[in-house]
């Protein structure tokens, strides 16, 4: 269940304007194809596409007309093209030969963000905390380097960072979210709920948000609660197969009847976690399951094996067995990324069982 990049965009956005009045400044005089191609390039207006952008970024870069912090300018903006484009290893490519022109905050946080993606958290708190020293009224930057600590498992500074990006941007619902996903992860529901709360205060139509704050109150006991919330997630985005996978799990606790059937009639089951939701149905073994969350990308796989573990825990534990639930949120809590409500949910419920090693 992974998390947005809506800070990022928007601050991108923000500088659009002021990156092509600094381009102007040390390009050679601009007619008006190359003045197309700065507008393109920053994405001005939010017109074009990651992969327009790069082509208008290459044919600046190539064009012989941008030099000095120009030329740096345009390898930072092909790099968060890249970004969006999901082209990690050139996005930090072009970004490094950005900041070798000269270091901004931009710069490293565009690599951050790179590094990110791909896993290499270490990397990314770096180029955030440079970011951070050279503009530290960034509040995205904090939010991001904050994600890089949740997905360490370091909770505590995660938290630190939302918090910081909270204080400078108190309308920031992705920063309210993900500090109380971090508080989530630590097993503390009560505060987790009250950042929820403002993430709905800011968009009540968050379905995010209602199915987060649904799992927090499910853990702290408050089951009507949690089923208001999961229902209302459900109303909010009808298709989200998680959604429906977690209030299959509120209602057989309550008691109450599976709806899982009828409520994923419209969802495409052979993605994931479509395969899951067939293994809730009878409809797939658990070596069926397991296979289908074998693919070729290791970052993948892992998450997938995780939800594998995570959500077979949950349908044993309904079945009243016990052990093998044991067992395999034992293996969801070790294996699974630390930025996945799945790892804090695992972690919740071993507590619950007395189990925790």
């Amino acid at each position: 269940m992974g998390q947005s990049w809506e800070a990022r965009l928007k601050m991108l956005a923000a500088l659009s304007s002021i990156a092509v009045l600094w381009t102007q400044a040390v390009i050679a005089p601009a007619s008006a194809q190359t003045q197309q191609l700065i507008d393109q390039c920053a994405n001005t207006g939010n017109a074009f596409s990651p992969a327009q952008r790069a082509d208008a970024c290459t044919a600046l870069i190539e064009s012989g007309k941008v030099f000095g912090r120009g030329l740096g300018w345009a390898y930072e903006s092909r790099c968060a093209a890249y970004n969006d484009g999901k082209a990690s290893d050139y996005a930090i490519a072009d970004c490094t030969q950005a900041i070798l022109r000269e270091p901004t905050a931009r710069g490293h946080s565009n690599r951050g963000n790179a590094y990110y993606v791909k896993g290499d958290n270490d990397k990314a708190i770096a180029d955030y905390s440079e970011a951070i020293r050279l503009n530290p009224k960034d509040a995205a930057v904090f939010s991001h380097r904050g994600s890089a600590y949740l997905a360490k498992g370091q909770h505590d500074r995660a938290i630190a960072d939302y918090s910081q990006a909270i204080q400078l941007d108190p309308k920031d619902a992705t920063a309210f979210n993900n500090r109380g996903n971090a508080y989530y992860a630590n097993g503390e529901h009560e505060r987790a709920i009250a950042d929820y709360n403002q993430v709905i205060q800011i968009d009540p139509k968050n379905a995010r948000a209602y199915l987060n704050r649904g799992l927090a109150n499910l853990y702290l006991g408050a089951s009507a609660k949690a089923q208001a919330d999961l229902n209302q997630a459900s109303a909010l985005d009808p298709n989200d197969a998680y959604v429906a996978l977690w209030l299959d799990i509120a209602n057989k606790r309550s008691k109450s009847a599976s709806r899982l059937a009828k409520a994923t009639t419209q969802s495409d089951l052979t993605k994931w976690p479509g395969p899951i939701i067939r293994f809730y149905l009878g409809k797939m073994t658990p070596a069926d399951l397991l296979a289908a969350a074998e693919v070729s990308n290791p970052a993948t796989k892992k998450a997938q094996i995780c939800e594998v573990n995570f959500y077979s825990a949950e349908l044993a534990l309904t079945q009243r067995k016990k052990d093998r639930a044991i067992e395999l949120f034992r293996l969801a809590a070790a294996d699974c990324p630390k930025s996945f409500l799945e790892y804090g949910s695992a972690k919740a419920e071993l507590k619950a069982l007395h189990a925790i090693p």
